[in-house]
């Protein structure tokens, strides 16, 4: 059911219901974020303040597979495409952008998985992309 998404192939479902694990562990979507490991950190003392990182916590596994797909759904999908630009036009960096999608994703799996139905792109909520055009 998870290869209905776009960019999710048979190795990255497997990777991730491996590192998940059961999905009932979780209280919703946003402790299933944080258990990747897709949350900012931001480092301060005084005066000093570094530009905030990805938490080094949680599964590197996981969070590297849902990255890799979410440039993969990036590429193939106008869905996924649209939710990066949108992104890229508020001043995100493309690293950051993919971030945002590997969230959504993330999002996404876990509602499926939930509700035990397929991927459904009208879900998404997305307009069309006409940034860049």
């Amino acid at each position: 059911m998870l290869q209905t998404i776009p960019g999710i192939g048979p190795q990255t479902a497997a990777t991730l219901i491996g590192e998940l694990g059961a999905l009932t562990r979780f209280t919703d979507a946003r402790a299933l974020v944080a258990y990747v490991g897709f949350y900012p950190v931001i480092n301060e003392s005084g005066d000093r303040a570094a530009t905030p990182r990805l938490s080094p916590v949680g599964s590197r596994i996981a969070r590297h597979s849902l990255y890799l797909a979410a440039v993969n759904a990036v590429r193939r999908s106008g869905e996924w495409r649209t939710i990066y630009l949108r992104k890229k036009a508020q001043g995100k960096t493309a690293q950051q952008a993919l971030v945002v999608v590997a969230v959504k994703l993330l999002h996404a799996v876990s509602a499926m998985l939930k509700h035990r139905q397929p991927y459904n792109p009208s879900r998404l909520l997305v307009a069309p992309a006409t940034i860049g055009s």
